[in-house]
C-alpha cells in the first residue's frame, strides 16, 4: 500500500483492503484513521456487508485486545455501543 501514489491510495477500494490488511496484522491505529477519514467505495452494491464487517471487525479487535476472544454477548454489546454510522450501511435489512 505504502508504495502506492496518493491517487491510487484514496480508491474506495485499496482503502477496503488496506483497512482489512491493517486489522489482520493489529494495527488498529492505522485501521481507525482510515475509518475515520472515510472509506467510499464507488461501486458498492446494497446489501452488500464488506464496510459494516470491517467497522464491526474493528471494534471488536479493539475490544478484545488484550483479553482475548470475545463472548456473543459483548459483540451485542459492541454493536450497540458503536452503531453502524450511515456512510457504512448498506445492509437491506437490520442484523445487530
Amino acid at each position: 500500500m505504502d508504495r502506492l501514489d496518493q491517487e491510487q491510495r484514496w480508491h474506495g477500494r485499496i482503502r477496503l483492503l488496506e483497512c482489512h490488511a491493517a486489522l489482520d496484522f493489529g494495527d488498529l491505529a492505522r485501521a481507525k484513521r482510515l475509518l475515520d477519514d472515510g472509506i467510499v467505495v464507488d461501486d458498492l452494491r446494497e446489501g452488500e456487508d464488506a464496510l459494516d464487517t470491517l467497522w464491526w471487525t474493528y471494534h471488536e479487535k479493539r475490544a478484545a485486545a488484550g483479553i482475548g476472544p470475545l463472548d456473543p454477548a459483548a459483540r451485542v454489546r459492541i454493536r450497540r455501543e458503536h452503531p453502524l454510522p450511515c456512510l457504512y450501511d448498506y445492509r437491506m435489512h437490520e442484523t445487530g
